[in-house]
């Protein structure tokens, strides 16, 4: 037998005795999100062997180890091939959840321009924890991303930065597997309104001294410091600070003397001063009007106030006596009893006094004669009507607005007749409109009445408040109403929907346009 068909015969029994070529892998688990592992045995075959990722979430070429690191969790498949290009191949599942971390920001502005109270505070969710000591769950940070490595400014193991100005910020928190994720907020201090509060009487508590109160009207950054002090000893009477945040009003004390000079300094948060100044003292007051009943006489109101203000005040304890005296004859003397500390007002008829006539009047309480002063009782004048053009009250059609008033009535009910006027008007527009009288326009809550569309010419007019009548004669002159010359302006908008911009050369009092909505092709 030739030898070269010996050596054939060989090979070939050889290689059918070799063991068929397998593979043996294992995984290691993704712990992050590419840190997971593959590790491929080969047996049988022919060595040397070259393995290489065929499939899964990434691919890698023919390498002789048959380690593979750095892999995203899936499922791959491993294929070995031997040294006489036979090949298998197995599959397997690199295990892992790891999603990568998130971050949310809780923002405290700072107070005020120039504070360092702002804060954000970090919140993340997601990632792996370092688990270490220094940071047992995230690297919190403040960095410039703008620098290339990133620049970290600030880093700490605890979630809140504090202290902050205002100014722009990269938070970012770094988790145990090294990924980060950034934010960029802005610190902006609200805006704060200067201070102007009032100071304000409140009522007597004792005899001699009241309450007030401090009314910030929710200017300035709370809270605010404010101090009392009694201007001719230096001594401070209030000195507390008071959170403002509310926006109420605020009571200094009930221990203020009347007559005696105040001085208020309020600093608020952001530094803001003020400075207010008060005294009160009682006084009496009187108030007349027409009675309500039709008589056309006065009706005399007299009552507790403040020499710092009109208005009916709690500036007495109850019960308290009001005597008024009679100049011209002492023996005239009308007395008035108050016992409802919310109802200090004596209301004098016009039968019970001499009208004209001046009266010493005083007020005393339990303790002391709070208040004397003289009044004169003075009737009200006679009823008046008036009817007054109101050219701003005008409309484009070359018509215009009145005003009609009863003065020195004694209701709060006005209704004026228009008797007669212009029988017809022609617009600029050409469009004609007539008239019939009487037209009637009425106000049930005030003696005023203010109405519209009125031509230019003559008129006359009846005009009441329910208890007394009147009638007046006015004109309306063409100079009286409105110009209308204009301009015209397109807003353009999304299809056919325009705004067509009316602009007259005499603009009414309520603005500096008219606008009219047209569909335009």
């Amino acid at each position: 037998m030739p030898k070269f068909l010996l050596k054939f015969v060989f090979l070939f029994c050889c290689a059918n005795l070799t063991a068929q070529l397998d593979l043996d892998v294992t995984q290691s688990e993704s712990v992050c999100s590419s840190d997971g592992g593959i590790t491929a045995l080969a047996s049988g075959g022919t060595e040397p062997y070259q393995y290489r990722l065929i499939s899964g979430p990434e691919l890698r070429g023919f390498q002789s180890s048959g380690m593979f690191l750095a892999l995203q969790p899936g499922t791959y498949r491993v294929e070995v091939r031997d040294a006489i290009f036979d090949t298998f191949s197995e599959s397997i599942e690199v295990i892992g959840n790891y999603v990568l971390p998130t971050l949310t920001t809780i923002i405290t502005q700072p107070s005020c321009t120039s504070s360092t109270n702002g804060q954000v505070s970090l919140s993340g969710n997601n990632g792996n924890h370092i688990g270490t000591t220094a940071f047992p769950t995230y690297k919190y940070r403040i960095v410039d991303l703008s620098t290339t490595p990133q620049t970290v400014l600030q880093e700490q193991n605890s979630h809140t930065f504090t202290n902050l100005s205002e100014g722009t910020y990269t938070f970012q928190i770094e988790d145990g597997c090294q990924n980060t994720v950034s934010e960029t907020v802005t610190l902006t201090a609200p805006s704060i309104v200067s201070l102007n509060s009032a100071i304000s009487y409140i009522e007597k508590t004792a005899c001699g001294a009241y309450e007030v109160e401090y009314s910030p009207f929710g200017r300035g950054a709370s809270p605010h410091n404010v101090t009392v002090t009694e201007v001719a000893t230096g001594s401070i009477i209030f000195s507390e600070s008071i959170d403002t945040s509310s926006g109420l009003s605020y009571s200094l004390g009930t221990n203020f003397v009347y007559g005696v000079d105040y001085t208020v300094d309020v600093l608020d948060a952001c530094g803001q001063t003020e400075n207010k100044n008060f005294a009160f003292t009682p006084d009496i007051d009187l108030w007349s009007q027409k009675s309500f009943d039709c008589s056309g006489e006065t009706a005399f109101f007299v009552y507790a106030s403040l020499t710092s203000s009109s208005l009916e005040v709690k500036s007495i304890l109850v019960p308290a006596t009001l005597t008024l005296i009679n100049q011209n004859d002492a023996s005239d003397v009308l007395t008035y009893i108050f016992t409802d500390i919310d109802n200090l007002v004596a209301d004098v008829h016009e039968a019970d006094i001499e009208v004209g006539g001046t009266y010493d009047v005083t007020l005393d309480d339990g303790c002391s004669t709070v208040a004397s002063t003289s009044l004169t009782f003075t009737p009200v004048p006679a009823t008046e009507f008036e009817a007054v053009v109101r050219p701003e009250r005008g409309c484009m059609d070359g018509t215009t607005g009145m005003a009609f008033h009863v003065r020195n009535g004694g209701t709060n009910y006005g209704q004026v007749t228009i008797l007669s006027g212009p029988a017809s008007f022609t617009s600029e527009a050409g469009v004609v409109t007539t008239y019939s009288y009487p037209r009637v326009f009425e106000n049930t809550s005030a003696s005023s009445i203010f109405s519209e569309a009125f031509p230019p010419g003559n008129y006359e007019a009846e005009i009441t408040d329910g208890c007394e009548t009147g009638n007046v004669i006015f004109e309306i002159l063409p100079s009286e109403t409105v110009s209308h010359d204009f301009t015209l302006d397109i807003q353009q908008s999304c299809g056919n929907n325009n705004t067509l911009i009316i602009n007259p050369n005499t603009i009414k009092a309520s603005g500096s346009s008219f606008l009219y909505k047209c569909e335009c092709n």
